[in-house]
């Protein structure tokens, strides 16, 4: 009896055993699928056919045309799913009874009875199926698991990635930065990036894919340092942890120290842009406004403005404080042989920094030359003597340049002074010069100041003055009104006091309208400014003496 127990338990036992062999061959030739995910849904589509991701998370491969049984279901039919998904691989079913777009079932099965994965969305329930998303795809969206085989994203999505992992990349920009020359600038990148799959997000600096910069990333945070005035870059990667973009971080460059605005003749020259319309011996009058970006001094600031046809040379050197600004003039002169054009120019300031670094900045402009077609300008205007005393004569001398583009021929200068007019005429090329002299004459003078009037043609008018002063101060005998100086026939002396003794040799007497010198007198001695008058004979004598344009009493 105990043997027969013993026999019918082990019958029992292999009966078992073959039952479990029976239901693993069934899993085997049935179920090989259970662990594949619908991981991906094109609901609505705006070409093609609606579609379902399967995701294959295991380490072999399922092969659908061997199995026959699989289809996906939906609330309008079953497509039928052929095909083979290697393992971490996906494969695409095109459905033959797409889902209503408004909500409905997606359903995996590996035989009529054999649940394998399934979803509900919209307005689309059912308590047999625990996994549901609310939300109703619009056009092109797609209903997604956040990674692949993972939790369901709550919200239908534009980025769809067929036959791909599902990830959603960062997404972020870095506005444009502005640095400050020399000056490290530190950007946190995580305000500037987001994950919309709720990733960590993770920042790395590529290497040698930067411009005009030193970068480096600590963490979230990105520094940067421009190497030069240029903007540049620094390229990045940011990773989620399932994928990476690389992104750029551009900058421009504020220098450390700028030229803020540069005027000419009171109008703004901005960079590339030209000056007014400057000519040939026309006053310049430049103002640099410029600017301490730094958080400390800038020393010994020095500013250049070079105009290609000339230079001028700003105030002199000066410091400037953090933040501060301050405004340079620079007055000069265009050259008398500045040529007409247009000419690349370029200004210039420089300055050392706290830490001994070299700043500066420069802006690139046009000067313009301009010229009339003939333009006659007087450059100087020079007196030997500009007092006339004693002296009844001094040479005016007058510089002109041709500064126009044609030659001149019978050009005429005119010198006007106390009534009187001179003219003298010559020719002049483009470009050339000429001096022109002119004698002034004392007797054409007033006592006192007189102005002298230089005119050419084309050209402006100019003036200088002279003076001309008393000669004669004082002179023996004085003739009164009312009485006459009667001469006997023997010696009576005659003289007068001047100004300036060293032109005594020059005084000139006269009798009777005869001039008498130290030389040559009928009527005595000269002995300069002293007359020994002795008559030739009884008889009325006007006598009278006169040096540089003046004269005694008769």
């Amino acid at each position: 009896m105990r043997e027969k127990q013993k026999m019918k338990t082990a019958k029992l036992l292999t009966i078992f055993f073959v039952l479990v062999a029976l239901m693993l061959t069934a899993k085997a030739a049935l179920g090989a699928d259970t662990d594949i995910k619908i991981n991906e849904i094109m609901v609505d589509p705006s070409t093609g056919d609606q579609w379902v991701e399967l995701y294959n998370p295991d380490s072999s491969s399922v092969n659908y045309n061997v199995l026959g049984n699989g289809v996906i279901k939906t609330g309008n039919g079953d497509t039928p799913i052929t095909g083979k998904i290697l393992a971490g691989d996906y494969l695409i079913v095109e459905l033959d009874f797409p889902a209503t777009n408004t909500g409905d079932r997606f359903v995996l099965k590996n035989s009529p009875s054999g649940f394998i994965d399934a979803l509900t969305f919209g307005n689309y329930t059912n308590v047999n199926i625990p996994e549901h998303v609310d939300d109703v795809p619009e056009e092109d969206d797609v209903l997604a698991r956040i990674h692949d085989g993972e939790d369901w994203s709550e919200e239908a999505h534009p980025e769809d990635t067929k036959d791909a992992a599902n990830n959603r990349l960062p997404e972020g920009e870095v506005p444009v930065q502005e640095l400050v020359e020399t000056v490290q600038k530190t950007i946190d990148l995580s305000q500037h990036f987001e994950d919309l799959d709720e990733d960590s997000l993770t920042y790395t600096n590529i290497l040698g894919k930067e411009e005009n910069a030193i970068c480096n990333i600590n963490g979230n945070e990105l520094e940067i340092i421009a190497t030069g005035k240029d903007p540049g870059y620094c390229q990045i990667k940011v990773k989620d942890g399932y994928g990476y973009v690389n992104k750029f971080v551009e900058f421009s460059v504020t220098p450390a120290l700028e030229v803020v605005s540069l005027y000419v003749n009171g109008d703004n020259v901005a960079e590339g842009e030209e000056t007014p319309e400057l000519f040939p011996l026309s006053q310049v009058t430049a103002e640099l406004t410029v600017k301490n970006n730094l958080d400390y001094t800038i020393f010994n600031v020095n500013s250049f403005l070079n105009f290609s046809e000339f230079t001028l040379e700003g105030d002199q050197m000066f410091n400037i404080d953090s933040g501060a600004t301050k405004i340079v003039y620079a007055t000069g002169e265009v050259p008398a042989d500045a040529a007409f054009g247009v000419y690349a120019s370029d200004l210039m300031i420089t300055g050392t920094s706290l830490y001994l670094e070299s700043v500066g900045d420069d802006l690139s402009f046009n000067t313009v030359i301009y010229q009339e077609s003939s333009e006659l300008v007087i450059t100087d205007l020079t007196l030997n003597h500009d007092t006339l005393t004693c002296k009844d004569k001094t040479t005016l001398t007058v510089d002109l340049i041709n500064t126009g583009i044609n030659n001149i021929n019978d050009a005429v200068a005119t010198v006007k002074v106390g009534g009187e007019e001179y003219t003298k005429i010559f020719t002049i090329a483009s470009g050339n010069t000429i001096i022109v002299n002119f004698g002034i004459f004392a007797e054409d003078l007033s006592q006192g100041s007189n102005q002298i009037l230089v005119e050419v043609p084309y050209g402006i008018p100019e003036y200088i003055s002279i003076n001309k002063g008393e000669c004669i101060s004082d002179w023996l005998p004085k003739q009164a009104e009312d009485e006459v100086f009667v001469s006997s026939t023997a010696v009576d002396e005659i003289s007068m006091e001047i100004s300036e003794e060293e032109y005594a040799e020059e005084t000139v007497w006269y009798v009777n309208g005869e001039e008498c010198t130290i030389n040559s007198c009928n009527y005595g001695t000269v002995y300069g400014t002293e007359f020994d008058f002795s008559a030739s004979g009884e008889g009325e004598f006007e006598v009278y003496g006169s040096l540089g344009g003046e004269a005694t009493q008769t």
